[in-house]
């Protein structure tokens, strides 16, 4: 409807933005551009464009692969300032890991 209204497709234009923030931040390693790319496989397969989304699916896992070693050195990492600040970075990772894992049951 509102795409109609005002002459351009608002899925196109978010898909446009999503890759250029992407592009932007895609050489860095981390949750927030491993969820992005699994919105963009989702907006994409949506729409139908299946080959086009299972890139980004494929990106996200391969990066998040990669991230792992990342992520268990910093849950390790004794020089983290404080016991409490460990604490709550080791559950919003845990809870982004959950998340990516229902996401895909």
């Amino acid at each position: 409807m509102y795409g109609s209204v005002q002459g351009f497709d608002i899925r196109e234009r978010f898909l446009d933005e999503a890759r250029q923030l992407l592009d932007t931040d895609y050489g860095r390693r981390s949750l927030t551009t491993v969820q992005a790319l699994l919105v963009l496989y989702t907006c994409y397969t949506g729409q139908g464009r299946d080959r086009g989304g299972l890139q980004y699916r494929h990106a996200a896992y391969e990066m998040l692969k990669r991230l792992q070693v990342k992520l268990e050195a910093r849950f390790r990492n004794p020089g983290m300032a404080d016991e409490a600040g460990r604490a709550k970075y080791q559950k919003a990772v845990s809870r982004a890991l959950w998340g990516i894992y229902c996401f895909e049951r």
